[in-house]
């Protein structure tokens, strides 16, 4: 059985997953400024609340945090 925090993640990828497929300009932008790109999707709190979730669930010690900190995914 997942975890909430490993569900929570799977979510979040997917949809990143499918704004990536689905958009040039954002795909282009997480190329050249992720962190700008990230934020201006509306990821950025969703980001930081899995990061949360990761440090309360002991995940941050065994396990990198979603985003680095240039801002580029670490799954």
């Amino acid at each position: 059985m997942a975890s909430e925090y490993d569900l929570k993640k799977e979510l979040l990828t997917r949809r990143l997953v499918d704004k990536i497929a689905s958009d040039a300009s954002f795909r282009d932008a997480m190329v050249t400024k992720p962190a700008e790109a990230l934020a201006a999707a509306g990821f950025t709190k969703d980001l930081e609340e899995l990061n949360k979730s990761a440090q309360v669930a002991g995940y941050a010690a065994a396990q990198p945090n979603f985003t680095d900190s240039w801002g580029c995914i670490g799954l």
